[in-house]
């Protein structure tokens, strides 16, 4: 039996999905938070009209989703306003637990510093690529890039912007073979860019 895709807008029904999938495929810091944390997340980047957000069903069943935003700064500023005394204990928990290291932290912050200041208007960033484990080498990634690819042609994005970690050899591959060039490196991050 032929299975069902679709590509279409991330709906607010299915960010607790969306959330689902996030942490099955997505390590780090906004991970550790949880997946309360990570459906607000996924609720605000809907919600707003500076972020995008695509998703690829199977069978009506959400298998990978691409965000991206027009305003890093905004969106990082949103994020942070999810934080509260249970989110700061859940890290400093994370750090003694040895499941992250007050390191990578700060490495993230700077990071998002530096996002903040280099990415020139007008552009997307790239916020979260993610397909179910199950579903990887089928080309839905690449589907999703390229949904991410038209709008950015439709809202006179003259960049895309990408990041992943330095160490990640599949990813920073993913991107070079999708065309993306590769513009810095920096906290242990690789930072890739496109022209639509």
């Amino acid at each position: 039996m032929r299975n069902s895709t679709v590509i279409r807008q991330l709906s607010l029904s299915d960010t607790k999905n969306a959330a689902d999938l996030h942490l099955k495929t997505i390590p780090g810091i906004s991970s550790l938070l949880g997946k309360s944390y990570l459906n607000k997340f996924y609720q605000m980047l809907v919600k707003n009209k500076k972020h995008m957000s695509f998703a690829i069903y199977v069978d009506n069943y959400l298998r990978g989703l691409v965000t991206a935003t027009e305003d890093i700064l905004e969106t990082s500023q949103e994020l942070h306003r999810f934080f509260n005394l249970n989110s700061y204990l859940t890290l400093f928990l994370k750090i003694i637990n040895l499941q992250i290291s007050p390191l990578a932290i700060y490495s993230r912050v700077m990071f998002e510093k530096y996002q903040k200041k280099s990415y020139k208007k007008p552009y997307l960033s790239i916020v979260t690529l993610c397909v179910d484990p199950k579903y990887q080498r089928h080309g839905f990634g690449s589907k999703l890039i390229k949904s991410v690819l038209a709008e950015a042609k439709k809202r006179d994005k003259n960049i895309i912007y990408v990041d992943a970690r330095a160490d990640n050899k599949k990813a920073n591959k993913f991107y070079l073979k999708l065309g993306f060039k590769k513009q810095r490196k920096i906290f242990g991050n690789a930072i890739f860019y496109k022209r639509p």
